[in-house]
């Protein structure tokens, strides 16, 4: 029982991270080509960011839609279920600055976040995938593209 809870969960991060994949590689695609409607973005990959069903059409309004920046950071602040800081270890009375961060994608059975470090500025400098089923600890999920979840990461405000 326990295999299968990890399966499970694992499945619901590689899940969650085709989402993040899709969301960030529409951020970095609109920063960095600046195509102009001469653009070699896949339809799979539209289809991903845009969350449409592989069935339906694409349109000139759809292709604009993925190259909005402004709808591009709005679909990524609205993707996660929970943003949250942590403090580290201070003295009683000092300010507490963040230090840690978790992103929740997914709750329930499984859960999915991404955790990791901020640097003095409130940054992200780490991101982590992880998952859990019901009744089991956090396990890391390790996706080939570890720089998707950095990128998406650094899309949310820290500082308070």
């Amino acid at each position: 029982m326990e295999k299968q809870k990890e399966s499970h969960g694992k499945e619901q991060a590689r899940l969650q991270f085709e989402t993040v994949q899709a969301l960030s590689e529409r951020i970095r695609h609109i920063e960095e080509e600046g195509c102009g409607g001469l653009c070699l973005i896949s339809d799979e990959q539209l289809r991903a960011a845009l969350n449409l069903h592989e069935t339906e059409d694409i349109t000139d309004e759809d292709f604009e839609d993925y190259h909005d920046m402004e709808q591009a950071r709005e679909a990524v602040q609205n993707d996660p279920l929970e943003v949250a800081v942590r403090s580290g270890w201070e003295q009683p009375g000092a300010e507490l600055e963040p230090a840690e961060y978790y992103i929740l994608l997914c709750t329930g059975g499984p859960a999915v976040r991404i955790t990791g470090d901020l640097d003095e500025h409130g940054e992200p400098v780490t991101a982590r995938l992880e998952y859990q089923d019901w009744f089991t600890h956090w396990e890391q999920y390790h996706p080939a593209e570890q720089e998707d979840l950095l990128t998406y990461a650094r899309l949310f405000v820290y500082n308070f």
